[in-house]
């Protein structure tokens, strides 16, 4: 058994209470554990209270919504992806990413870009990026059923983009 101030089950209460306005699991869950607070003063006399307190875990986050789908790109009839370099370096670095040899990835199509900003269309939360429309190309590979994408634009190398957008 823990015992704990009365200041300290005071904020245990009131953060209990919070937990449960917010929509926290009810005290009757299965899923919570049950610890007994039993607060004590430094006084010749000691008074002494029991608090049963249902602790759960917190409820998992809301599901995000998915972002924007990209649509997959084509190889363009008779065009061999080995001869773009863009392509040939994106493959090479997928394979050295996931440790397999480049033969195992399949080249499922790419496009020319017009990317919106300096994000080359993988930007990341908390980033400011040029505000200037950016010539470029989304790659599409595929290992074992799994999608990547690489983008490349703005004279930088293709490179991986785990979270594309248009």
């Amino acid at each position: 058994m823990r015992r704990v101030s009365l200041s300290h089950a005071v904020i245990v209460f009131a953060v209990g209470l919070v937990a449960a306005s917010c929509g926290a699991a009810s005290p009757s869950s299965d899923a919570g554990a049950t610890t007994t607070l039993t607060p004590t003063t430094s006084e010749a006399t000691t008074t002494t209270t029991t608090l049963d307190v249902v602790i759960t875990a917190a409820p998992p986050p809301k599901s995000e919504q998915p972002g924007p789908t990209v649509p997959l790109p084509s190889v363009p009839p008779g065009a061999d992806p080995y001869d773009n370099d863009d392509i040939v370096f994106a493959v090479a670095d997928l394979a050295a990413m996931l440790g397999v040899p480049g033969d195992d990835i399949k080249v499922v199509g790419w496009e020319e870009a017009l990317w919106r900003d300096g994000s080359i269309g993988c930007a990341l939360p908390g980033m400011s990026y040029t505000q200037a429309l950016v010539d470029g190309m989304r790659i599409a590979l595929e290992l074992d059923g799994e999608v990547y994408w690489y983008h490349q634009g703005g004279g930088r190398d293709s490179f991986y983009c785990a979270n594309p957008t248009q």
